[in-house]
């Protein structure tokens, strides 16, 4: 699965995620083990994982777009606090430092949405509607999934 036009190093969905997200999943659902493919739980699993990485894609894209970082010091607070969650929650030490820097892109571009609604005296909801719209016009005609991982994030996807 790739995304056109993403940040460097992140437009690429592999199979090594692919496969952390789905124990990560069964992990929190509680499941000793991934469920067969094919299985109803297997495909609700697969769609929630690979639409959780691709949104990720898009946050990273959006953030890099409009020049939102995040700093050093607020991954190393992110990290201690949430460590050993995600750590029980059966993340690696990159996964979790994924997820916490998704995490905070999204809350740093959230964050400056809500100083802009300020600025100019606006709702805050309708700046995040049309952030939300923007996005959703934006990343899917840039995202080709491969056969088998299509969901509605695709461009390639034809329903169900």
């Amino acid at each position: 699965m790739t995304v056109k036009d993403a940040p460097k190093g992140t437009g690429t969905i592999t199979e090594a995620e692919f496969e952390q997200g789905m124990k990560q999943v069964a992990n929190f659902r509680s499941l000793k083990k991934i469920p067969p493919p094919g299985s109803e739980e297997y495909i609700s699993m697969k769609n929630e994982v690979m639409s959780d990485l691709i949104i990720a894609i898009w946050a990273f894209g959006q953030a890099e777009d409009l020049n939102v970082k995040v700093s050093d010091q607020q991954m190393a607070e992110a990290l201690e606090k949430e460590e050993d969650s995600l750590r029980e929650a059966g993340f690696t030490q990159a996964t979790m430092e994924e997820r916490v820097k998704q995490a905070l892109v999204t809350t740093n571009l959230e964050d400056r949405l809500k100083k802009r609604a300020n600025r100019e005296h606006r709702n805050p909801f309708e700046l995040f509607h049309k952030a939300d719209v923007e996005l959703e016009t934006k990343w899917p005609p840039r995202t080709h999934c491969v056969k088998g991982f299509v969901v509605q994030q695709c461009a390639n996807y034809q329903g169900e």
